[in-house]
């Protein structure tokens, strides 16, 4: 009922205001309770919030949002649990989730250790939780290790793992994943991409 899209994530703030696309919830609870957060995760600079941006709608539309690069095919992420996939549209998803995957590889600053500098942003918030399941998931997909061959997506992967704030989401992902999609992910490791 709160989203018009019946998609999370959502926000009903407490004026009755509906909420809904992560950035727009991220913002506002910036924005409501700066005073309060040590950190707002927007970033410490014009480009660092510019580029924290560029990586949270890089997440948004073309690795969790149905939107994929390959003509006549969506959903990206969906290559990791939906079994019931042809293997040419497996192909293709994958191909391009590879593709999203290595352009966030590029866009990462090397120093790190989160991806627009030392500080967390709305990216390392936004980007986490999907990295961290596909990662968790890479044995028992066709997808693999999302990490390898990516340096410094394994390096602030590796980073963010080891904080506890982090790993505590992670972990709930992963037994949630585990529970409820891992036929799925054995039926997509059986049937393979042809």
């Amino acid at each position: 009922k709160v989203s018009p899209q019946k998609l999370c994530p959502v926000a009903l703030t407490a004026g009755g205001l509906r909420l809904f696309e992560s950035d727009v919830i991220l913002s506002y609870v910036a924005d409501k309770y700066a005073p309060l957060l040590e950190n707002d995760c927007r970033g410490p600079t014009v480009e660092a919030r510019a580029l924290s941006a560029l990586l949270v709608r890089v997440h948004d539309m073309y690795i969790s949002g149905t939107n994929c690069s390959q003509p006549q095919f969506f959903s990206n992420q969906a290559v990791f649990y939906k079994a019931a996939m042809p293997g040419p549209e497996r192909a293709a998803r994958l191909k391009d989730l590879l593709k999203q995957l290595d352009l966030v590889e590029s866009l990462l600053l090397p120093a790190g250790p989160y991806c627009v500098g030392d500080a967390i942003s709305f990216a390392d918030v936004v980007l986490y939780p999907t990295v961290a399941m596909m990662q968790d998931q890479a044995a028992a997909s066709l997808v693999g290790s999302v990490t390898e061959g990516r340096p410094k997506l394994a390096a602030w992967l590796a980073h963010c793992n080891a904080d506890p704030r982090f790993r505590g989401v992670a972990d709930k992902i992963k037994a949630f994943v585990d529970t409820f999609l891992g036929k799925a992910v054995a039926g997509i490791t059986a049937k393979g991409c042809g």
